[in-house]
């Protein structure tokens, strides 16, 4: 991003202005586009569209693609997104609010430009979906195994698994879950909260963007199937932008208790805080 010209900058400045980007932070696994697709389903204002055939990743704009060394987006593809709602969606799973390392997966610590952080950061609103450490772990582990060998191992020792910093799985669940919730001006949601209770969480959202949701409240169901696939290309406003695993149609193994026990050891004050009953 550091050879991108002045021009490039001056057109996101410009797209920017008047926006209010609407960030979603989490940790993988946590009900991320559930609650992106919770929003363009009701909130008008953040309801934008992308092109037949242009990927999903146009109805919201993928900050960690900008992560550098070695980025995958540009900012030509951020002004497309950004340019087409008053409240853009943001997806993030950074492991802090100020995107210092926005690799969770791999090794290789990558982050997000300062330039384009406070450009984005600069009006956004966030919002920080977590989930019970226990389902994330099993979700995880079933969608990793699709691309990832380490995954195929057992649970037990999944969770174990120090990917990076010397933190194994449940304690990065711990860090990215603190770091977040604990920013200023960050509005904390739970993700089976979410699906219990959507019209009270579409009031809360409503009060926290300043923006009218349409009624009645449309909880978003992914989509598996041949037909939704073909939409999802075609469509401009497709209902889902779930990410598809390799092992869509198959369910994630059940907690085994010892497993439960393990997640609980570490993270049990945590997701009591949370509400969870350990």
């Amino acid at each position: 991003m550091s050879s991108v010209g002045e021009s490039s900058w001056a057109k996101l400045k410009q797209v920017l202005d008047g926006k209010v980007p609407v960030i979603i932070a989490s940790h993988p696994r946590s009900g991320t586009h559930v609650t992106i697709d919770f929003l363009r389903r009701n909130f008008p204002d953040c309801r934008g569209y992308k092109r037949p055939f242009e990927p999903l990743n146009y109805l919201y704009l993928s900050l960690d693609g900008f992560a550098e060394p070695d980025p995958i987006c540009d900012l030509p593809y951020a002004v497309k997104v950004l340019g087409r709602r008053r409240f853009p969606i943001i997806k993030t799973h950074a492991i802090s609010p100020d995107c210092t390392n926005v690799a969770f997966f791999g090794n290789q610590k990558r982050s997000l430009p300062r330039r384009l952080h406070e450009l984005i950061f600069r009006n956004a609103r966030t919002i920080y979906v977590y989930r019970d450490c226990r389902n994330v772990m099993r979700s995880m582990k079933h969608w990793m195994s699709g691309f990832n060998p380490l995954a195929r191992e057992p649970l037990a020792e999944f969770i174990r698994q120090m990917p990076q910093n010397d933190r194994n799985r449940v304690e990065q669940w711990i860090q990215h879950v603190e770091s977040w919730m604990r920013a200023p001006q960050v509005f904390s949601l739970g993700y089976e909260r979410l699906l219990k209770s959507p019209e009270t969480v579409a009031g809360e959202l409503r009060e926290f963007l300043g923006i009218e949701p349409t009624e009645p409240v449309i909880i978003p169901r992914p989509e598996n199937s041949l037909a939704a696939h073909v939409t999802r290309r075609f469509s401009m406003r497709p209902s889902s932008t779930a990410i598809w695993g390799r092992r869509r149609n198959e369910s994630a193994p059940p907690l085994e208790p010892g497993d439960a026990v393990a997640i609980l050891d570490q993270a049990g004050p945590l997701m009591s805080e949370l509400g969870y009953v350990v």
